[in-house]
Formats: structure tokens, sequence, C-alpha cells
């Protein structure tokens, strides 16, 4: 990395002052494939008020300079979404002993640095610290590998998540609503779990 990127970790109530920057990088990040989704301002910033009340949640922000050029984010799963807890009740799993990463959005131009893997390391080291969590989990949405919709340039993440021990998860499968490009309404994606042992 260069002397300009810098790297803040917050936490907690510490989140909400950078609440509109990291609305603003997330929505750019996730307009791409594999999300294609497309961006609800209020919505999203409802998301992470409720993430900056949490005393256990955690931003990892990037800065190239004074912008804000990344964001990845962590919170216990039993403080997220009823559907992301689904899953897991429904295997009479605790959502209590999982610590759940949001995605990692990094502009496109600071790619290919290593900056992931801070993302990673900053926020294991959080749950770890905890002491309360037995797994880490993170979810990714499903697409078909031959989707129409995937560019050449598309590079999956899995064996990056495999590497840093993640098992996918196929029996623990939840449903999130959100506008994709291109689509009139909102309508539901599933998304695969990752999990991976404290």
């Amino acid at each position: 990395m260069t002397p300009d990127i810098k790297i803040r970790t917050l936490r907690g109530a510490g989140i909400k002052t950078y609440i509109p920057s990291i609305v603003k990088v997330r929505n750019e990040v996730l307009k791409e494939y594999p999300y294609l989704r497309v961006g609800h301002a209020e919505e999203d910033t409802q998301y992470f008020k409720q993430l900056s009340q949490s005393k256990d949640s955690i931003a990892v922000l990037i800065f190239d300079g004074s912008k804000i050029i990344g964001v990845s984010t962590g919170m216990p799963l039993d403080e997220q979404q009823v559907h992301l807890q689904k899953p897991f009740l429904e295997k009479d799993l605790k959502p209590s002993d999982y610590y759940y990463f949001g995605v990692c959005t990094l502009l496109k131009p600071y790619r290919g640095r290593g900056i992931a893997h801070h993302f990673f390391d900053l926020r294991e080291e959080h749950a770890k610290h905890l002491k309360r969590f037995n797994k880490i989990c993170l979810s990714s949405v499903i697409r078909p590998k031959n989707s129409p919709k995937k560019p050449k340039e598309y590079i999956s993440l899995d064996s990056f998540w495999k590497k840093r021990g993640y098992v996918e998860r196929q029996d623990l499968i939840c449903h999130l609503t959100w506008r994709e490009v291109e689509e009139k309404a909102p309508s539901p994606k599933p998304l695969v779990f990752w999990v991976k042992e404290i």
C-alpha cells in the first residue's frame, strides 16, 4: 500500500460519524457483479445506524488521504436482520455463537493490493477479542456459474475465503430482497453462508 492509504478501525458509536461516506462507497461497489444492487440511501443509512448502536460492532475503513475508498463491517449475528438468522435457527444453531461479517467493499482502483487481508485480519481479531463467539460467518449472493451477467474480468472470492479457513455451508441459505440493476421492483436473492471456527 502507498503512504497515502490509511486504515482506521471504529467500534460501536464511533461508526456513526462516517455513515454517509460508508453508504456511498458501499452502494458504488455493490452495483457491480455479483450483487448488482441498486442502493437505497435511506434504508442503508438506517442499517448502519443500527450497526453503530451495537457495542460489539466494528467498521474497518480504508482512506486515501481524507477520502474513504473501502469499508468492511462486523456485528454479532443475533443483532442482525431476522432473515440472516433464520437459516441458523432452522438448523437449531444458536445465532449468539456467531459473529457476522458484512460485505467487504473496496473501490476498483485500489484492488489487488492486499487490503482485503487487512479487512479480515482486523475483524477476526476483534471477534476473537470479544471472547463470546465460537464461529465467524459471512454470506455471498448465489449466481449461476454461467450467468450472462458475469463480466469477463470478474474473479470469485471463493478461493480467498477458503484459504482463510472459511467453509461454504450449502445447508445455510437465506434470502434478502433488493432491487437489482435493470429490475423494476425488488426481488429476493439467495445468499449462502461461509463459516469459520474461532
